[in-house]
């Protein structure tokens, strides 16, 4: 199972956001839970993985418009998401990237159209939309 707060310390650092409620009322650093206590956890998704993240995956942005974004990916970083993994450079992207406006913006902010080697250092095209997506990919699948 993939945990948004892995540590202690991001569990504090959600505290202090005032992320965290207990029994509807934000709560302090020091508060001990009781039986029957609820508590309620508010992460802005951003913040989650910029907590969960190393700053190390996120790739230099070259290029970015509404549809399109063009970044330079790490030597050594992976490029694009696996389940339950963070540390790519496609989630580094997005934690950077604008959010599109356009109508058929992708949810997840932006997708990777391209995969360089993990070993090589390169540009990446990231679709922040559907049709750049299936266009730019039905492109780059062309003979």
């Amino acid at each position: 199972a993939f945990s948004i707060l892995a540590s202690h310390g991001q569990a504090r650092n959600a505290i202090l956001r005032g992320d965290v409620r207990v029994n509807g009322e934000v709560v302090e650093r020091t508060r001990r839970l009781s039986e029957g206590s609820i508590v309620q956890m508010h992460l802005p998704a951003l913040a989650a993985m910029m907590d969960r993240c190393p700053e190390n995956i996120r790739p230099r942005i070259i290029f970015e418009d509404e549809s399109l974004a063009v970044v330079w990916k790490a030597r050594g970083v992976l490029s694009s998401s696996r389940p339950g993994v963070c540390s790519t450079a496609e989630v580094g992207a997005r934690l950077q990237l604008q959010a599109s406006g356009v109508v058929d913006a992708l949810p997840e902010r932006a997708k990777a159209v391209n995969n360089p080697h993990r070993w090589e250092c390169g540009l990446m095209l990231l679709a922040k939309t559907s049709s750049a997506y299936h266009r730019l990919v039905a492109w780059l699948s062309k003979d």
